[in-house]
């Protein structure tokens, strides 16, 4: 008898310690408010979810523009020198012990060694070529070097060619006694060029 009470006496104590567990469960599971306050503390605030996901104004939905000109480029692969250079002026030496050179092309084409291409209109070409003529270009002897080729000077090479004339000067930075037609040529090709380089008209293609 004793031993029933004892086993009756353990199966209500478990029950009742069932029955003290489910009710609050229950009550946590079903109950709004809490089930409203268990999504908020998992769900981001409007604050931070603006500081996550940008406005439409601020998404990027361009394309990247690339960074070469393939117009350019195709541009370029036209421009090809065709024919013989009517002039080629030459520049070395200086104390930066410089190599330039530039070559004129009838249809206005200018190219240097650097690569860079100039489109020129090919009446300056043909205006340029005439004035070197009519300075007496082609009456200027082959060479005019100074007695002391020494030290860090500019040596200057000019050709210039002209229907069945073609005729060479090569000069250095120094000469006592430089003909005045060839410092003038020296001055106009020098200023030329410079003009290629600032005017932002001619802008250089690579």
């Amino acid at each position: 008898m004793n031993q029933t009470k004892e086993i009756l006496l353990v199966m209500i104590t478990i029950v009742l310690f069932v029955s003290a567990c489910n009710p609050a469960e229950t009550s946590r599971t079903h109950d709004p408010d809490l089930v409203g306050k268990t999504r908020s503390a998992i769900t981001t605030s409007p604050e931070e979810s603006e500081m996550f996901t940008p406005a439409p104004d601020q998404v990027d939905t361009q394309t990247p523009t690339p960074t070469i000109s393939f117009t350019k480029e195709i541009e370029n692969q036209k421009r090809i020198p065709t024919g013989e250079p009517v002039i080629v002026f030459k520049r070395s030496g200086g104390l930066a012990g410089i190599s330039e050179e530039w070559r004129f092309y009838e249809d206005g084409l200018v190219t240097s060694l650097t690569g860079l291409i100039w489109q020129l209109d090919p009446q300056e070409v043909s205006q340029q070529v005439e004035e070197l003529k009519a300075w007496g270009f082609f009456e200027l002897e082959s060479e005019y070097f100074p007695e002391n080729t020494c030290c860090d000077r500019y040596l200057y090479s000019i050709i210039v060619k002209q229907d069945e004339q073609e005729h060479r000067v090569d000069t250095m930075d120094g000469l006592e006694e430089m003909p005045h037609s060839l410092w003038i040529v020296l001055q106009s090709m020098n200023t030329f060029i410079n003009e290629l380089r600032i005017d932002p008209d001619l802008t250089p293609q690579a």
